[in-house]
């Protein structure tokens, strides 16, 4: 593992410590996973930048974390990334989660290539929770999920890995019976 994987599992750990996601396991876990998932999906030269901002991904929503310390911390690119990732809730509840993430996530001007890869290595570990999820849940999720794959698949030119993720993704929501 890099250096800086390294540091930013420690900072994420510090940053999301007493945190738990919707099934009760602690936080921590998703950020990990996401990472795991770029580092098995993403060839590049710069895949330990890509792992650590996969790390770091929710800390501007979820944290009291500012970009600034993401850019001293860890450089310009993956704080670019992080940036690139993070979710502006005022508009997507003025206009909808799911109209919001397509429009954002399609238009390559606002995320780039590699910030799309780590959002697909999320949304593909956010669906591998389904089975320990309600069906409400379930069922909300993959209705956002199937309207964001295709308007992505629709309106990008999407790389090999890109394809595989997505892939990865409605295989493992085809695993869930609604």
């Amino acid at each position: 593992m890099s250096d800086l994987i390294s540091r930013a599992e420690r900072f994420v750990r510090e940053r999301h410590k007493g945190q738990f996601r919707r099934n009760g396991e602690p936080y921590i876990n998703h950020p990990l996973r996401v990472s795991e998932n770029v580092l098995k999906f993403k060839g590049s030269p710069r895949v330990s930048e890509l792992a650590a901002a996969a790390l770091l991904h929710d800390t501007l929503e979820d944290t009291d974390t500012k970009v600034s310390e993401i850019r001293e911390k860890f450089g310009e690119f993956v704080a670019l990334l992080v940036v690139q990732l993070t979710i502006d809730r005022s508009i997507a509840n003025t206009i909808g989660k799911t109209k919001y993430l397509s429009k954002k996530f399609s238009d390559e001007r606002k995320v780039g290539d590699w910030a799309l890869a780590i959002k697909l290595a999320d949304r593909l570990d956010n669906v591998s929770d389904f089975d320990i999820m309600d069906d409400e849940f379930v069922a909300r999720y993959t209705l956002q999920t199937l309207e964001f794959l295709s308007v992505i698949e629709n309106n990008r030119k999407l790389s090999a890995i890109h394809t595989e993720l997505i892939r990865e993704i409605r295989n493992k929501m085809d695993d869930v019976k609604l």
